[in-house]
């Protein structure tokens, strides 16, 4: 395992997502156009930041506040393992905040509010590396986003301060830091074609820059609050990022154009968004209450779907289904017609 040396200090952020109940809203609603989750997952005991599924379809990885990272069954919603950070001794607030498949499905990647990303191998819920300083020393300050590259080399974390590490997998070593936001980084994902990462942070930008030089390309200021989530289209020619002032908008890669400014999650704020495979849909969700799935070529809503505050979604392969993580500490898969 990476980073066998002691860790010398611990993370202080006492509430890594900033997650907060919207005025007025509430942990479930009756909205008439929603429809029941085919499979609730329960097995956490606390918020449920993130969720991610497996590319052949077949599991689904959460992450919560309760400190775990879950695998299970997308379809019956079976749990395969448990796994809690592998820092001893443990610390009071080693949330796992967000969650990342290997390419190959072998391997999860988790963010961890301890001040590591730590990758397991799924097949027997093994910790193999431990990523944090490149002298093996825990950071400061917990990670809040992680992305895996396509070719499955490297992996992308985000930190609760100002910066984005890129490792590579193998040696644990750090390959580029990011250092162009200048606040939280709430958000990383990286591009299908494997050259370019997309990033949102508190300071209200986006950027798009390249992994292994560190270059900023385009800096996207389209948001006026802090940024949430962040997804790239299938064929990597537009962004939909959201954020704290409500929107979710998709915009040119290249240019910076905005296309599309998302404005259907009525006084709430948007926490997550992810875009299906084909391209047609882009499913986004917050503190409303309410994930919506609407298409994204023209803005319009064609699906709403009511549980609780979203944190975290993500799309089946097959773009039959999505899966939402919640304040209601419930991660529930729901049908998309």
């Amino acid at each position: 395992m990476l980073s066998a040396k002691p860790f010398s200090s611990s993370p202080t952020t006492s509430n890594p997502l900033g997650v907060h109940l919207a005025a007025g809203s509430s942990d479930n609603s009756s909205d008439p156009q929603s429809s029941s989750a085919l499979v609730t997952y329960s097995g956490h005991t606390d918020y449920v930041y993130g969720v991610a599924w497996s590319s052949d379809g077949k599991y689904i990885a959460s992450s919560s506040q309760d400190g775990t990272a879950h695998v299970w069954n997308a379809d019956n919603g079976q749990r395969q393992f448990s796994y809690r950070s592998s820092i001893q001794p443990a610390q009071s607030d080693d949330w796992a905040n967000k969650v990342t498949w290997s390419p190959d499905n072998k391997l999860i990647a988790i963010a961890f509010n301890d001040g590591t990303v730590q990758v397991v191998e799924v097949s027997n819920d093994k910790a193999l590396y431990r990523y944090a300083n490149s002298d093996g020393t825990i950071l400061n300050t917990g990670f809040a986003a992680v992305s895996w590259s396509p070719d499955g080399k490297y992996v992308a974390a985000g930190n609760m301060n100002d910066k984005i590490y890129v490792y590579e997998v193998a040696s644990g070593n750090i390959v580029t830091t990011y250092a162009e936001h200048t606040d939280f980084i709430a958000a990383v994902a990286w591009s299908h074609d494997g050259k370019h990462i997309v990033s949102g942070a508190w300071d209200s930008l986006v950027k798009v820059w390249d992994p292994m030089s560190g270059q900023t390309l385009l800096n996207y200021k389209g948001h006026h609050d802090n940024l949430r989530s962040v997804a790239w289209s299938p064929d990597d020619t537009r962004i939909v990022s959201g954020g704290w002032d409500g929107t979710a908008q998709v915009w040119d890669s290249i240019s910076g154009h905005t296309l599309i400014t998302y404005t259907k999650h009525v006084g709430g704020m948007v926490n997550a968004v992810a875009w299906s495979y084909h391209g047609r849909y882009i499913a986004s969700g917050g503190n409303d209450v309410q994930t919506h799935v609407w298409e994204a070529d023209t803005g319009n809503l064609v699906y709403t779907y009511a549980s609780a505050q979203i944190y975290g979604v993500a799309w089946s392969p097959d773009d039959t289904r999505i899966v939402t993580a919640g304040y209601n500490k419930l991660a529930q898969v729901w049908n998309v017609k």
